[in-house]
């Protein structure tokens, strides 16, 4: 049966002691990148969450988000 991705790049595996996903530029040139994102939002707002950081369960820990002028940090504390 086939599962429906929730996102356009859904990664899932069971991995106890190590991380499950790499990008690599292999590029040794000194202009090489590594990861973009972009949200097309032309002042990214509290709403707009860059990378967010969960635990098991989905509960948020932390993230990287717009503020209307910037971008910020956000560190949730950790719950049991």
């Amino acid at each position: 049966m086939a599962i429906s991705p929730a996102y356009k790049l859904d990664v899932s595996w069971n991995e106890a002691a190590n991380f499950i996903a790499r990008f690599e530029n292999t590029s040794t040139g000194i202009n090489a990148d590594g990861i973009a994102i972009l949200i097309n939002a032309t002042t990214p707002g509290t709403g707009n969450h860059f990378i967010r950081f969960q635990k098991s369960g989905g509960a948020g820990i932390g993230s990287i988000d717009g503020n209307g002028s910037a971008v910020f940090l956000t560190q949730l504390p950790m719950q049991d």
